[in-house]
């Protein structure tokens, strides 16, 4: 029960209550976040997080709530987050990679003599296809 741990804890603004809960389930905590994304970094964060979160909702929690299970469960959510998180993260880098890759592409190109001479034709012969092929052509090339 989590009135045992809780009686003193931030919602009635006891730090040493609330240290002593840390210090009994932080390695639940750690442990279910490590388990949940493999990173050991990562699960520090997530540790912190879901203690930032039960700092910040002490008032609200239940006294019939089990402590463990509230734990485990906001633990999970949280490491859902910082999971998608991590991939949106992943995507944009991505993203940004590519740009940088094709703009310096763009600027390699740009310097050749030889694109400077066939540049200009590119667009006339683009101009010449009938409608169709030069939409097939732009789909597949640009």
């Amino acid at each position: 029960m989590i009135s045992r741990y809780y009686a003193n804890t931030p919602r009635n603004n006891s730090q040493p209550a609330f240290e002593e809960l840390v210090s009994r389930r932080v390695g639940l905590v750690y442990s279910a976040a490590l388990r949940q994304v493999r990173d050991p970094h990562l699960a520090e964060e997530i540790t912190q997080a879901v203690f930032i979160i039960l700092a910040q909702k002490a008032g609200k929690i239940s006294d019939r709530t089990i402590m463990a299970g509230w734990l485990f469960k906001t633990t999970r959510y949280a490491a859902i987050a910082q999971t998608r998180e991590a991939a949106k993260r992943s995507l944009r880098k991505a993203a940004i990679e590519l740009e940088t890759h094709m703009q310096t592409e763009a600027q390699s190109a740009t310097s050749d003599p030889l694109w400077e001479q066939m540049s200009p034709l590119l667009d006339e012969a683009l101009a010449a296809l009938g409608e169709t092929d030069r939409q097939a052509v732009l789909l597949r090339f640009f």
